[in-house]
């Protein structure tokens, strides 16, 4: 079955929903750390992403953190955001990103990633919830994000936060589990 990338707005993050992390779960931000941060989320994502792909072979190419977020350390250090378990290791992350331009009112969840020894722990709701939140710190009051149909979980959880499927003006563009 083919995977079909699937975009969703949340109008407003005033009406996203607020869950607690799990008891001895904590969180913490980006630190500037010589690039060790930004390996284990290079490590995180690659992680998550070999399991959702049954790929254990998948590798992320070094340079794939900086590709994707650049060089700016104060950003990732305002929008990233790690999850630690009551044993103080670092087992998921989360981005509250800009959509296109770091002045937008639009925010944009980007690479929820968790290990997949962590998965099933009742981590999801909250750490919508932080990324949520941060966003509307930042000054944000909207929210985009994309996700495929290979993660159909994680689309639910992203509708019952209010999130709203943007679908191609074009009926013909659209998947086929849209059209009438």
């Amino acid at each position: 079955e083919r995977d079909v990338r699937v975009h969703m707005y949340l109008p407003s993050l005033a009406s996203a929903p607020d869950h607690p992390l799990p008891a001895g779960y904590t969180t913490r931000r980006y630190r500037r750390d010589g690039g060790a941060d930004a390996a284990l989320y290079r490590h995180l994502w690659q992680e998550a992403n070999r399991r959702l792909y049954e790929d254990p072979a998948l590798a992320v190419p070094d340079d794939w953190f900086h590709r994707g977020f650049g060089p700016d350390e104060d950003e990732h250090e305002r929008r990233i955001t790690f999850v630690v378990a009551p044993d103080g290791s670092v087992v998921g992350a989360i981005t509250a990103w800009f959509y296109e331009q770091p002045d937008s009112t639009m925010a944009q969840v980007h690479n929820v990633c968790m290990l997949p020894s962590h998965t099933g722990r009742g981590l999801s709701k909250p750490l919508l919830s932080v990324v949520l939140r941060r966003q509307a710190e930042l000054g944000h009051t909207e929210c985009r994000l994309s996700t495929t149909t290979r993660k159909l979980e994680a689309i639910n959880l992203y509708a019952k936060f209010g999130f709203l499927p943007l679908l191609p003006e074009d009926p013909a563009e659209r998947p086929a589990a849209y059209r009438a």
